[in-house]
């Protein structure tokens, strides 16, 4: 079966965000996890770019991704995937000079 995602070495590629345990959620997990992977992604993948994009009514993906320095590009209909509905989703990326001033993590 082919990857529906194919990741783009050296260019862009995208992340999607799900805690589905409740007990799991406000913890900052998803914060750590995010910072883990970006880190991963950058080092290993050698990506310039990270693109996220959480449904626009869900404030928790919406406010880790502001909170760990993802640029709010812009809120646009689409369906994000094959098991999705069509929905408002807000776009956030993460560049690989925006992650180098982070320092280390």
């Amino acid at each position: 079966m082919q990857n529906p995602t194919p990741i783009n070495y050296d260019a862009q590629d995208c992340i999607h965000l799900h805690l589905r345990q409740s007990d799991h959620r406000q913890k900052g997990l998803g914060s750590m996890m995010v910072l883990k992977s970006v880190k991963h992604f950058f080092k290993h993948l050698k990506l310039k770019r990270i693109i996220c994009e959480p449904y626009a009514l869900n404030p928790a993906p919406n406010k880790t991704l502001q909170k760990l320095g993802f640029s709010f590009e812009k809120k646009h209909r689409c369906i994000p995937g094959t098991l999705n509905f069509e929905q408002e989703v807000n776009r956030y990326c993460l560049t690989r000079s925006q992650f180098d001033t982070w320092g280390e993590v």
